[in-house]
């Protein structure tokens, strides 16, 4: 019971910053995967009185993906019969060439206004609706989640890793006597703190374990992934073997800097005694 409460004193701190940096990563790409769903569906549509090319567009737009013209047949058809012929031929020859301009990337509210004045600046150009405040609101959405997730796990991590810090030195302290011991024989810094190393590197893995198959749960629920889809995210959100290496990559850094810094500080405590 007491080995198992030394381990769980270290797994427990590595969890709370490995389900951090696991959510943090699946909210990154939910936003990138979203972003790229508003992306292919977002347009501006512009009327304009004349005939536009895509060139002229794209030579002062850098996000300019296409130009799709939009046909203005529909209008015509659902007034046709209530009108005469003479007036509706009137009406086809003035009414504006209706445009959707697709974009590379998502913009953000000020690069879209910028977008907006460039096009109303080309000639004959009548008219440029570029839904900003539903754009703005989507956008403002995604950036305050991103940076909720990334602010609450930056504070977990800082706290769990003064948790870990705090663990390994009581491990430090119970096996100083064996530590005294090989220090006097002259052992290497790395051979007497060495079991404090493999206990590091095995709560790391076991942590990481616990995640990467909290996560693949997660992965293969139906109401999740419908959700997503629903919302019009893609299933690479999940990514259970590249999330385990950089999972256990990261554990394993964590923990054994802990120890480091344990020894360090241990260490220049003695130096200076």
């Amino acid at each position: 019971m007491k080995s198992l409460k030394r381990h769980l004193s270290l797994i427990i701190p590595l969890l709370a910053i490995l389900f951090s940096l696991q959510a943090v990563l699946s909210i990154l790409r939910i936003q990138d995967s979203y972003e790229l769903t508003l992306r292919n569906s977002y347009s501006i549509i512009i009327a304009a009185g004349r005939e536009l090319k895509s060139d002229e567009i794209a030579l002062r737009i850098s996000e300019f993906q296409s130009l799709e013209p939009i046909d203005a047949e529909s209008v015509i058809n659902k007034i046709q019969g209530e009108v005469s012929e003479e007036n509706l031929n009137r009406l086809k020859g003035n009414l504006p060439y209706y445009y959707s301009i697709m974009l590379s990337q998502f913009p953000n509210q000020a690069r879209l206004a910028q977008i907006a004045d460039v096009l109303k600046d080309i000639k004959d150009v009548k008219r440029v609706e570029s839904f900003s405040k539903a754009h703005d609101r989507i956008y403002r959405l995604l950036l305050i989640l991103k940076g909720t997730i990334v602010l609450f796990g930056t504070i977990l991590g800082v706290v769990s890793v003064l948790l870990m810090i705090k663990q390994v030195e009581i491990w430090y302290f119970e096996h100083s006597e064996r530590i005294e011991i090989m220090m006097l024989l002259g052992a290497p810094s790395w051979l007497r703190n060495g079991l404090l190393f493999r206990l590091a590197m095995m709560d790391s893995v076991v942590a990481t374990l616990i995640v990467s198959l909290g996560s693949l749960y997660l992965s293969m629920q139906t109401f999740l992934t419908s959700l997503l889809h629903e919302i019009g995210v893609s299933d690479s959100i999940f990514m259970p073997e590249f999330d385990f290496i950089m999972l256990l990559l990261c554990a394993l850094l964590i923990a054994n800097l802990s120890v480091f810094i344990v020894i360090a500080r241990i260490t220049k405590e003695r130096k200076n005694a």
